[in-house]
């Protein structure tokens, strides 16, 4: 470093050493570590500035083997740890280094993996140590047909030679050792646009045709949607969510916290009751399914001032006196509770606060699935930990709750998954859909320091670091690269060399069809059409020497689409008000689904032209189906409170509430009446009953989800019981809602036509290494039957 820069140098290292001294003091008071850390901490033991630790002395003598799996995603760090551990080893000294990796799979840059690593390790070795190459050619996974158009297409896209410094790997051609099958295939998928609105729908809409039509022709298969980033699947999410409910997909981390409706819904009663005058977040929450004002109504109450809070106009009885009789009503129900919230606030935690706010407003019942209620769990325990650690405030939980993800779909099946290709890695499908290949990747501003490792050609010595700061435009010499132009280029060639390597990934995730699905824009040009070619940046823009020709093709047969449904646009979008039809006494045990949902679009919206009647479940759920649901989540909250909490008399108090549970379910009033009575008769009996007294006080897992390699399960109750002599035993116990008149009923015999189920539930249990018990507990008769 010379002249000009050092003294910039000089600062930037004094402040990265402040920073550096900063974090370790927030790691010690977090009583916390990072990755970076762990692996210093492990060099450092290894090695210190004297030299070899005892510690790195002592697995030098135990160490005899090592082996590196995912070799080609090695960082110098790592690098550096290998070597530590391997100091000293020499080649036929009965010490053996297996390292195993695939450098065409190196993806992981951004963790600092460097894939010349790789090479350099095959040419040079490690320490002193010389490696042989074993080089593996045969596929195991794809179709010859998949396998042969990644030859011939990745054969032209990767670079022609290896490079360490440019971090190129050339491509490797496979042998597939399937048999061919003459329905497997590649196809390339052209969507062409006119107007940039109607991409991201048109994209989507192809990608579900495609899922549908496998889904018919093999219903079994196991389809994968992958993409280079996340946000690329906000489309083809939204579509589903919107038009295409019944297509059940498995998402991990695809869908931020903050886009629910639901966690948009408690995030604006957190805001408002922490903040009066936040006038959009009250008339949000005013808005919100469990008040469900109608737009007429918040006009009435708030259009005559501006100035005061929308708290305070909540007492205006003269706005409120022009409200509709339905208007007032929810207006009144809301306000109780919110006066009394607003009265003990400061009393309790944040979190008890507004989540004992938001379960009074019934927000349980405003749920669409069952993985909404995970969401909101999430979402508590965030402010739970931002109030342990003092960082609680508004802007802290906006930034954090745009870094959580939703829950995945439980219930969905795993034959359609959508995932990063990153997450991918390692896995494989029957089908694959390459989706959002025209999106640019995202603009990263260049860092103020770039550095390099060099080595000295033909000398022993140690590579030197060589470190280039920014140099400010109006520095720049024209014409002239100076070193970090230098620098920075290198890491983009890097960059491109990888992005070609993580289409490679995704294409070989494929066993049987893969489906590259891709947007180009269509220009009129001369009287013509022409397509817009892709961003060189994008992957489509990487793909385009292979997939120009069908591009091409679909541009001779180009008809612009009509009637592109305009409700997925948000400029033309506008919302059905949902709410919650009645307002009555909170239901705790709401755990609703999307087909349970006690909500609906409202008809008396002003604003509603469509006089629809809402959508009926396909399923037809039976009386005995919901009374047995609602038994079961009864009595898994007496489990959790304990029984001293639910006498008798609570659960007589607690009949309203059932009745309006049966109701949002759609029952006339005779069959409300009758299951609110077999729902409290079999509560009571069971509370009364020694059996059920027994099996409620163990600390037990209730409605516990399993999964075995192809299979879902749902545990009733199970728990662990010790016996006077230490010895454990697993129970496992099913319960059985249905009326059985013990009289004339043998129950042993009744219980054992279950035994085949409560098998395989304790075939779940086998590595427990436990005896098991398996019982049906028969809640309207108080009697647990073994088997």
């Amino acid at each position: 470093l010379k002249n000009d820069n050092s003294a910039l140098v000089y600062s930037l290292s004094q402040l990265l050493n402040l920073a550096v001294a900063h974090l370790w003091q927030v790691f010690q008071l977090e009583n916390t570590v990072d990755f970076i850390g762990v692996s210093q901490r492990a060099l450092l033991a290894l090695e210190d500035a004297t030299g070899v630790t005892d510690l790195g002395l002592k697995l030098d003598y135990k160490i005899s083997h090592l082996l590196v799996d995912e070799f080609q995603d090695t960082s110098p760090t790592q690098i550096s740890l290998l070597k530590a551990l391997t100091r000293g080893w020499q080649n036929n000294d009965g010490r053996t280094l297996f390292c195993v990796g695939d450098p065409m799979q190196s993806i992981y840059r951004f963790r600092k993996a460097d894939v010349g690593l790789f090479l350099q390790a095959a040419e040079q070795g490690v320490n002193d140590i010389q490696l042989t190459q074993l080089k593996l050619y045969q596929n195991n996974r794809s179709s010859p047909e998949v396998v042969s158009w990644i030859n011939q297409s990745f054969q032209q896209l990767f670079p022609s030679v290896n490079s360490v410094k440019q971090g190129a790997i050339a491509y490797s051609p496979f042998v597939a050792k399937k048999p061919k099958d003459a329905s497997a295939g590649v196809t390339i998928h052209p969507v062409l646009y006119a107007n940039d609105e109607d991409e991201n729908l048109l994209e989507a809409k192809r990608v579900i045709e495609i899922i549908r039509h496998t889904q018919s022709t093999q219903p079994h298969a196991k389809i994968a949607v992958l993409v280079r980033a996340k946000k690329h699947l906000a489309g083809l999410v939204r579509e589903i969510r919107r038009a295409h409910t019944d297509l059940r997909f498995q998402a991990l981390e695809i869908e931020r916290l903050s886009d629910r409706q639901s966690v948009q819904d408690i995030v604006a009663l957190t805001k408002a009751m922490l903040h009066l005058a936040d006038r959009v977040n009250w008339l949000a929450i005013l808005r919100a399914p469990w008040c469900g004002l109608t737009l007429a109504d918040l006009h009435w109450l708030c259009a005559d001032n501006h100035h005061a809070t929308v708290w305070s106009l909540l007492f205006h009885t003269s706005n409120i006196a022009k409200m509709s009789p339905d208007g007032q009503a929810r207006l009144a129900h809301f306000k109780t509770i919110m006066a009394v919230a607003l009265d003990n606030k400061a009393r309790q935690t944040h979190k008890r606060w507004i989540e004992s706010v938001w379960l009074q407003l019934n927000g349980p019942a405003c749920l669409w699935e069952a993985s909404d209620m995970q969401d909101i769990q999430a979402y508590l325990a965030l402010i739970e930990k931002l109030e342990k650690t003092q960082q609680f405030d508004i802007n802290t939980l906006d930034d954090e709750v745009n870094s959580l993800f939703a829950a995945p779909d439980t219930l969905a099946p795993d034959t359609l998954q959508m995932m990063s290709i990153h997450k991918s890695k390692g896995l494989e499908f029957d089908t694959v859909i390459l989706l959002g290949l025209d999106r640019k990747s995202a603009n990263t501003d260049k860092p103020l320091l770039l550095w390099e490792e060099v080595e000295a050609p033909n000398t022993h010595q140690a590579a030197q670091l060589v470190a280039a700061p920014l140099t400010p435009t109006h520095q720049k010499i024209a014409d002239v690269t100076d070193l970090y132009d230098y620098l920075h280029d290198l890491e983009k060639v890097r960059s491109e060399h990888e992005k070609m390597r993580l289409l490679y990934v995704a294409a070989t995730r494929a066993e049987r069809h893969l489906h590259i699905v891709g947007a180009c824009k269509v220009k009129e040009k001369e009287g013509g059409l022409v397509l817009t070619k892709p961003a060189s940046n994008t992957a489509l823009g990487s793909l385009w020497p292979v997939a120009e020709h069908a591009f091409e093709f679909a541009l001779s047969q180009y008809q612009a689409p009509q009637n592109i449904d305009s409700t997925a646009n948000l400029s033309t979008f506008s919302p059905k008000l949902l709410r919650l039809k009645t307002l009555a006494e909170v239901i705790p045990l709401a755990k609703t689904t999307r087909e349970q949902t006690s909500y609906w679009p409202d008809d008396n919206e002003n604003e509603i032209e469509n006089d629809n009647p809402p959508v009926q479940n396909a399923e037809i759920q039976t009386l005995a189906k919901d009374i047995g649901t609602l038994n079961h989540l009864y009595v898994e909250l007496i489990n959790q409170q304990g029984l001293a909490s639910w006498p008798e008399s609570r659960v007589n108090g607690l009949q309203a509430a059932m009745q309006q549970w049966f109701k949002q379910r759609g029952f006339n009033e005779p069959e409300i009446s009758m299951a609110t009575k077999k729902v409290a008769s079999a509560l009571i009996t069971t509370l009364n009953s020694a059996d059920g007294q027994w099996l409620l006080s163990q600390k037990a897992n209730t409605e516990l989800a399993l999964q075995n390699a192809d299979t879902k399960y749902v545990l009733d109750f199970t728990f662990i019981e010790t016996l006077e002599n230490n010895q454990k035993i697993r129970w496992i116990v099913d319960y059985k809602s249905a009326s059985v008149a013990s009289e004339t009923t043998d129950l042993n015999a009744h219980a054992k036509q279950y035994k085949k189920q409560l098998d395989s539930y304790a075939a779940l249990f086998e590595q427990e290494d436990l005896p098991i018990k398996k019982a049906i507990f028969y809640l309207s008769l108080g009697k647990l039957v073994t088997l």
